[in-house]
């Protein structure tokens, strides 16, 4: 390639191959079929970093539901034992 002389701008003389020129475009075709490729790629990665914060959304809903269940078993665990206490009390009072 050598520089025009009107414009200033590059252009091709017929010193340049035909090959030159076709792998110059195959190797321009090929980036742009890897620029597509990880494109779709990216898109794929973020649906599942979408789902994944649905997934853990919803794993932050259920440890919530599950603590509360913690606390309400841990609450009549407490009253049981009051419970047992008291009988035994009463028990020993009828004695």
């Amino acid at each position: 390639m050598e520089r025009c002389e009107a414009g200033g701008r590059w252009c091709i003389d017929r010193r340049v191959n035909v090959g030159t020129v076709v792998s110059a475009l195959s190797s321009l075709a090929i980036a742009a079929g890897m620029i597509a490729s990880l494109a779709a790629r990216l898109d794929a990665v973020e649906g599942q970093v979408g789902q994944m914060r649905e997934d853990a959304q919803e794993s932050r809903r259920t440890a919530m539901q599950v603590e509360r269940i913690d606390e309400r078993i841990i609450a009549m665990h407490r009253m049981l034992e009051e419970i047992k206490a008291e009988l035994r009390q009463r028990r020993e009072e009828r004695r």
